[in-house]
């Protein structure tokens, strides 16, 4: 696939090329090998990450100078500079201003999109992506999907896939790296994820904030220095994730889970897709904290058994 994607950008001068696929498929590592390759050949390329710069990055920029930038900045770099590729990771994101610009400027450059249509956190998010989808995919001629997980084992990937839908049928018989831990006092769950952070387990937590508000889901964070939201680990993964689930997780009629905002539709984060986000970063083990939420936990017991 990286071979007939650089053969297609030595061809066109300029265009649009996407790569997709879902978490863990290596979405993310493809377009930085072929960042390395048209940089190492002699071209100049920028690559736009569309969620927030990481360590990883710094490391990225340092060790194989690669010009990386987020998104919120990449506008007078596309107007002022000239690329021979211009990458968006996690293009799924990209705003709808940010799009005029990219199509205002389509005959600059050669354009690679690396997304996942699943991993939305707001509803913007989803709006965003039916935008893109009518107005920037349809120009797309090459279209490459990755179907293999390289990064969640085939263990976790199952339970996920289980616990977000009671109609999903992939049968896994052991689940080994997957923990529950139930629990009726949040005081009480602060103390274990904090003992939890000190033994080299993530704690990924929901986004709580924009704007200055406060999310409903704020409860459920715990405060420290290096704390992380689900907008933190886009395009991320850590070997041992913990993630919280507090009592407004439901399931719908049709088996999905979803968050119960009775009604409120102001919360600017969707917590179910932020849970989907946290838990779709994890490599080896995944430790799932209940807190006072029956439904959630016998569907779990339901799925180890």
């Amino acid at each position: 696939m990286k071979n007939n994607i650089l053969e297609i950008l030595k061809v066109n001068v300029y265009g649009f090329c996407a790569v997709s696929g879902k978490a863990g498929t290596g979405k993310t590592l493809l377009v930085y090998d072929i960042a390395k390759e048209v940089i190492a050949s002699g071209g100049k390329v920028l690559v736009v990450h569309c969620g927030k710069l990481n360590d990883g990055h710094k490391e990225l920029r340092g060790e194989y100078n690669i010009k990386i930038i987020s998104a919120s900045s990449f506008t007078q770099q596309i107007i002022n500079e000239n690329y021979d590729l211009i990458i968006f990771d996690e293009a799924q994101r990209i705003r709808s201003e940010q799009l005029s610009v990219i199509l205002k400027n389509k005959e600059k450059s050669n354009y690679l999109f690396s997304y996942d249509k699943t991993q939305t956190l707001s509803r913007n998010d989803g709006k965003y992506n039916g935008q893109i989808a009518g107005e920037l995919y349809l120009r797309i001629k090459n279209h490459f999907e990755l179907s293999e997980n390289i990064r969640t084992n085939k263990e976790i990937s199952s339970f996920i896939k289980r616990f977000i839908n009671k109609k999903e049928n992939t049968s896994q018989r052991k689940y080994k790296n997957i923990t529950i831990q139930n629990f009726e006092d949040m005081d009480v769950v602060r103390g274990y994820v904090n003992n939890l952070k000190n033994n080299d387990w993530t704690y990924i937590s929901y986004t709580n904030k924009i704007h200055g508000e406060r999310g409903l889901y704020e409860k459920y964070n715990i405060i420290s220095d290096d704390l992380k939201n689900a907008h933190d680990v886009i395009g991320q993964e850590f070997d041992r994730v913990v993630v919280i689930i507090g009592e407004k997780f439901v399931y719908k009629e049709t088996g999905e889970l979803t968050y119960n905002i009775h009604g409120d539709t102001s919360l600017p984060y969707m917590p179910h897709k932020m849970l989907f986000q946290a838990m779709t970063r994890v490599r080896k083990e995944l430790k799932i904290i209940i807190v006072n939420n029956p439904e959630v936990l016998e569907r779990c017991i339901e799925i180890l058994n």
